[in-house]
């Protein structure tokens, strides 16, 4: 698989409400590659975030490190993955206190990867033992006694080259124990790192 470094950056402002109040950077398109057209600009100002962030772990996480970033006044970085049917994509959030008690959110894509496939997800409020756990974190897939890469779970059907998956979101084991031991891909994050 071929790794592509890309400073893409994608900005948006939050107020102390948590509604998004002004998009800056390739939002639009970077919503678009993401089969997203109903959050391009003029349909994601002035709602809250909570609208657009899947899976309850998945709110809480966010919410969590908003207040991190509120109680200090510093600025908190995670990593996370935001992947579109082709790419893997791995990023960066930082989440930036501002004087007016708003948030500016920066996501940055720090590189990609192609998958051998396309591979599609359907998120389901219906929490159901049925449907497969997606870390909001890594991206990988809960099996029966591991977290895998879409992909590689079980090739596509015959006579095509994409697979789709309905799922629910939460945090994998090690994405918690990288978060708790503030891991940055892999790498210990800087000791000034909150």
């Amino acid at each position: 698989m071929t790794k592509s470094n890309q400073e893409k950056k994608i900005i948006y402002w939050l107020d102390k409400d948590m509604r998004i109040t002004a998009v800056s950077g390739p939002w639009d398109e970077f919503a678009i590659e993401n089969n997203g057209r109903n959050v391009v600009e003029p349909d994601v100002k002035g709602r809250p975030i909570w609208h657009f962030i899947k899976g309850n772990t998945t709110r809480m996480w966010v919410d969590t490190l908003i207040k991190l970033a509120m109680v200090t006044g510093k600025v908190v970085e995670r990593p996370y993955r935001c992947d579109s049917p082709e790419m893997k994509r791995y990023m960066s959030m930082k989440i930036v206190p501002e004087e007016s008690g708003a948030f500016r959110m920066e996501h940055t894509v720090l590189f990609t990867e192609k998958r051998s496939h396309n591979v599609h997800f359907n998120y389901s409020e219906n929490q159901t033992l049925q449907l497969k756990q997606r870390c909001s974190s890594c991206g990988r897939l809960r099996t029966q006694d591991s977290w895998e890469e879409a992909e590689y779970l079980s090739p596509p059907g015959e006579g095509t080259l994409e697979k789709t998956y309905t799922v629910i979101y939460t945090m994998c084991p090690d994405c918690l124990e990288n978060i708790s031991k503030r891991r940055f891909y892999g790498q210990a994050a800087d000791k000034a790192d909150i």
